[in-house]
């Protein structure tokens, strides 16, 4: 009988800590299994839009990804971060999924969705062009505070910092400059774009107007690229740079 007992006391210990192991472990990965889909496209959109980038680098192209970026009480993550002779050109990751609507200075866009059940709704996201636009401002901020004051640059860093916007559905709701739909889009503003307009390159000037579909204040936006960044961004500076901001990082 007492044997019987302590069989049955021993099975009770084991079942109790196999529950507990097991909840432990369910625990661990909630996270995961909660994730909301909002995140989830998110995450999913910028792991696309940084293989379509390695896709068109050449050995002159330095890439790096989730880089933060703090300038006084300003901070922002970049989610890719092209450093090549030609500049520094954020990509920005957008996966929006749905019908956007919105104007290119508008503060917020409208996303309208579809439930799994049928119901439409719609909910306000930031206007992704505003957002990279102010990631250039932290970033050339921040280099002529960290790096260029040094060299004694007063007033902007001597560079072309340039930003877009992917986005993965194609689903822009505005034709504009800062907006990449294709992995061409990518090869041609980190490599041709505007500095190639800039010294009067007709084809470059065809690229950059397949870009902006159509858009033709987007040309004057090219032609007022600084000049003064046409040449080639020397390696030491482009190493210095890199180094200065995965410190940051």
């Amino acid at each position: 009988m007492e044997n019987e007992i302590l069989f049955v006391g021993i099975v009770v210990i084991i079942i109790f800590t196999l529950m507990l192991v097991i909840s432990l472990y369910i625990s661990r990965l909630r996270p995961i299994r909660t994730e909301s889909p909002e995140k989830r496209a998110g995450r999913e959109g910028e792991y696309f839009v940084s293989n379509l980038i390695r896709e068109v680098l050449n050995e002159d192209d330095l890439l790096i990804n989730n880089v933060v970026i703090r300038s006084g009480d300003r901070q922002t993550e970049l989610d890719n971060l092209i450093i090549n002779p030609w500049g520094l050109f954020i990509i920005e990751a957008k996966n929006y999924i749905g019908e956007l609507s919105g104007n290119e200075d508008d503060p917020e866009w409208y996303k309208i969705e579809m439930t799994s059940a049928g119901n439409l709704y719609q909910k306000s996201v930031k206007n992704p062009i505003n957002q990279v636009k102010r990631q250039v401002e932290i970033l050339s901020e921040y280099l002529l505070s960290e790096y260029f004051r040094q060299i004694e640059v007063e007033e902007k860093p001597p560079i072309r910092i340039e930003g877009y916007v992917f986005l993965v559905e194609r689903n822009s709701p505005v034709k504009s400059r800062y907006i990449l739909d294709t992995r061409d889009d990518i090869d041609r503003v980190i490599h041709k774009g505007a500095a190639a307009v800039n010294k009067g390159d007709e084809d470059a000037y065809k690229d950059v107007e397949g870009i902006n579909k159509g858009d033709e204040d987007a040309y004057k936006d090219v032609e007022d690229a600084p000049k003064d960044a046409e040449d080639d961004l020397d390696i030491s500076i482009r190493r210095n740079i890199l180094s200065l901001l995965q410190k940051e990082d």
